[in-house]
């Protein structure tokens, strides 16, 4: 009885975990407040945490292949860096629902980036983002 109580409180720690990584008053829609680099908490880069033995992705909209292909082609396409942030360790893993693009400044980059997130972002049925200028762009993954 004791294993499925802890089992039971691990399973409402971890979704309250992932429901503070994603959609928070810090995230960009666009509409929000930019991120600024205090907002991301914990971060590593994407491509580290999904080939450690200890990262794990709440990934609700996209499978682990889609998003593995979504962050190769965000480096592609010029961004400075793709990182999960607000990782919060549960039981031993590391756990991200939240995947962070830090954008070029300026140049062609910056736009190419923008249509790789944004063809994305409308296969998960999102508004298209905008650039006004921010920093980051941002992808919850709850």
């Amino acid at each position: 009885m004791r294993g499925i109580q802890v089992t039971l409180i691990s399973a409402v720690v971890l979704l309250a975990s992932v429901a503070a990584c994603g959609g928070s008053d810090d995230s960009f829609d666009g509409e929000d407040k930019p991120l600024s680099g205090s907002d991301l908490g914990e971060t590593e880069d994407a491509r580290a945490f999904l080939d450690s033995d200890d990262g794990a992705v709440w990934c609700e909209p996209m499978s682990i292949d889609a998003l593995r292909e979504f962050v190769e082609k965000l480096h592609a396409a010029g961004a400075e860096s793709v990182l999960f942030g607000d990782i919060t360790e549960i039981e031993g893993r590391r756990l991200s629902a939240w995947l962070v693009i830090e954008l070029p400044l300026t140049g062609p980059s910056r736009a190419t980036v923008f249509r790789a997130f944004n063809a994305v972002h409308h296969d998960l049925g999102e508004d298209e983002i905008q650039d006004e200028g921010q920093k980051y762009l941002d992808l919850p993954l709850d």
